[in-house]
């Protein structure tokens, strides 16, 4: 167990080194082709994710799986089906900055909804869809918003919203 300790602990992700040849040198050819790995396994597409984060979460599996080299990486991810969820997993962080952003959550709360909700007839619903929402907890909040604001303005509740998120396991 020691000697398992000391190597994950030189892994250059863990004590923070830099890498040998920096990644922007390197990197990208076998980012990419980890990514193609990844899209042939899950059948989803991560070229358009920023590839700082990319680079952040391939290290980290490769700091847990004890592997130096993309390249070695590489090969890994192709010989072990599980390395390919865990890596997916990792990528798929449900993670949000919504709360965070208070300006962006207050205007949402009051100017766009009220205005949405006073515009809105019985004819037509509002719709709202919510991507990438993980866990839910932004669609909860929208919709309780909606529903106090439609409570406020003594209308009937008219609206249709709409949760969606790659990773099923987030829902």
């Amino acid at each position: 167990m020691p000697d398992a300790l000391v190597k994950y602990g030189q892994h250059p992700y863990v004590n923070g080194a830099p890498p040998e040849t920096p990644a922007a040198e390197v990197e990208p050819q076998q980012l990419n082709r980890i990514l193609a790995v990844l899209k042939t396994r899950t059948k989803y597409d991560f070229h358009y994710y920023r590839k700082n984060m990319l680079m952040r979460r391939v290290q980290r599996r490769m700091s847990l799986c004890q592997i130096q080299s993309m390249p070695e990486y590489l090969e890994h991810l192709r010989e072990t089906p599980d390395e390919v969820t865990a890596l997916y997993k990792d990528l798929l962080i449900g993670v949000t900055s919504y709360f965070c952003e208070a300006e962006a959550f207050k205007v949402l709360q009051q100017r766009v909804i009220p205005e949405l909700v006073e515009r809105t007839g019985t004819d037509h619903p509002i719709r709202v869809w919510v991507p990438g929402c993980a866990t839910g907890e932004e669609a909860y909040t929208i919709a309780m918003l909606l529903i106090e604001q439609f409570g406020d303005a003594k209308k009937p509740l008219n609206i249709q919203l709409f949760a969606t998120d790659i990773d099923e396991g987030s829902l």
